[in-house]
């Protein structure tokens, strides 16, 4: 079992809305592993629901959280694999079919 650091892959923000007369955000940042929505980081816990099965943190206000516990993980980066495999695939039957 290969067990990752919860603080790989963040980030950080910095939102000067000074000009239009508003204020200076800032904050640590990372994205959800199945929407790759930004969330915030405050105190060490991520806004928002974690899945176990990738070692990574999801969105609780989307539908990943409840996807995550309906269907299981569907990380982003297996989703895109997964259009570029079908992608792919009908691609070579177009060509093989002579469309």
């Amino acid at each position: 079992m290969i067990v990752h650091s919860q603080f790989r892959q963040t980030g950080y923000l910095f939102n000067d809305n000074r000009a239009s007369g508003g204020t200076v955000e800032e904050a640590d940042v990372t994205t959800c592993a199945h929407c790759q929505r930004i969330l915030l980081k405050k105190h060490q816990t991520f806004e928002g629901a974690w899945c176990g099965r990738c070692g990574a943190p999801v969105c609780h206000q989307g539908p990943c959280a409840a996807r995550t516990e309906a269907r299981g993980c569907l990380a982003f980066i297996a989703q895109v694999e997964l259009a570029l495999t079908r992608q792919y695939h009908q691609q070579q039957n177009a060509r093989i079919l002579g469309i």
